[in-house]
């Protein structure tokens, strides 16, 4: 049994028993009980078939019986109420991608959308990987038709598709459960994303950012996806002028610090956050700048384009100090020199 401690309550992970599956449901929806109970005794006697549920915030009868007849699946308590979760699939594993990455916001801004030109640019640089925006908080699973477009295309040229998804972490079951649909997406091929990161961002960026929220995202999010699927913790670089809960970060197998270095030296930048990341004995694999930070309200002294030199700056310094995997937001704004100093790079 693990046990996380949040603002909202208890987090406690364990295998369901039915009876706890059912008086939570019961309890959360009196006035469906009568109504359902001829259903749900047929489905719990196991006389009729019950289709397969998806994770949602209120579990239903179908999902009451489901998860009560898997004994070895997950449920999810969370102060008062229990949330039965039986996975819908079971993701491969897989390690970490490592080498060269870009980061992709918003798929037809790269290229026109033309999933080719994408590939044959990302081959061309010799990129291993590419980060794809999935959804948020705010706005739900969006890209099943980019993840269509793109994963055949990706996948026979030999590329890897980490799928991102930015999490407010206003209701942390909310973004696990939604981060479990991105992942369990399967095209008609049957092409999946072959990672996952989480976007956790600082408050200024409006997450919610309150001890234990980390944790508890990933800690139901490791349960959904079991222990051999890479996940990949998104976060900013550390400074001691912003707090940050990277001792939270304890369920994800890598972290991608972002290293937007401005007017600074992005040398001892990406060397200073990862001597800070050392500690958690996780992969680092830092992100780095290939876009004007004018754009995100910095002072005018950051404004302007990395340089060609600044970009091999980043991706030396890096290397030295032990990168295996590092990336760059973001594709539709990287300039040919920023192309040129990636394409050329090599990490040891």
């Amino acid at each position: 049994m693990r046990a996380k401690t949040a603002d909202v309550g208890a987090i406690v992970l364990r295998p369901p028993r039915r009876i706890d599956v059912v008086l939570a449901w019961c309890r959360q929806r009196p006035r469906e009980v009568t109504a359902t109970a001829l259903i749900g005794l047929t489905a719990l006697a196991g006389l009729a078939p019950v289709p397969a549920t998806s994770a949602s915030a209120s579990p239903s009868i179908e999902g009451v019986a489901a998860a009560s007849e898997r004994a070895q699946d997950p449920a999810v308590v969370v102060g008062e109420r229990l949330y039965a979760l039986p996975p819908l699939y079971r993701p491969a594993g897989g390690p970490v991608p490592v080498g060269k990455g870009m980061w992709l916001h918003k798929l037809d801004r790269a290229e026109n959308g033309d999933v080719g030109r994408i590939v044959n640019q990302a081959k061309s640089a010799g990129l291993s990987h590419l980060y794809v925006r999935l959804g948020s908080s705010r706005s739900g699973f969006y890209a099943r038709g980019d993840l269509d477009r793109l994963l055949p295309a990706a996948h026979a040229a030999g590329l890897k598709i980490v799928g991102w998804d930015f999490v407010y972490l206003d209701n942390p079951s909310d973004d696990a459960a939604r981060a479990r649909q991105e992942i369990g997406y399967a095209t008609a091929a049957g092409d999946r994303i072959d990672a996952f990161s989480a976007d956790i961002e600082t408050r200024s960026e409006g997450t919610r950012l309150v001890p234990g929220a980390v944790s508890t995202f990933g800690a139901m999010l490791r349960q959904f996806v079991g222990p051999g699927y890479p996940l990949i913790a998104t976060v900013p670089r550390p400074t001691p002028k912003r707090w940050f809960p990277y001792n939270e970060l304890t369920s994800f197998d890598a972290i991608a610090p972002m290293v937007y270095w401005g007017n600074r030296d992005p040398a001892a930048d990406v060397a200073g956050a990862m001597a800070a990341l050392a500690p958690f004995e996780k992969p680092v694999m830092p992100v780095g700048q290939a876009y004007d930070m004018a754009q995100d309200g910095a002072p005018a002294s950051a404004h302007g384009a990395p340089s060609k030199a600044a970009v091999e700056r980043f991706i030396r310094s890096a290397s030295d100090h032990g990168a295996k995997g590092l990336s760059f937001w973001v594709w539709d704004t990287a300039t040919p020199d920023q192309w040129a100093a990636i394409t050329a790079a090599r990490l040891s």
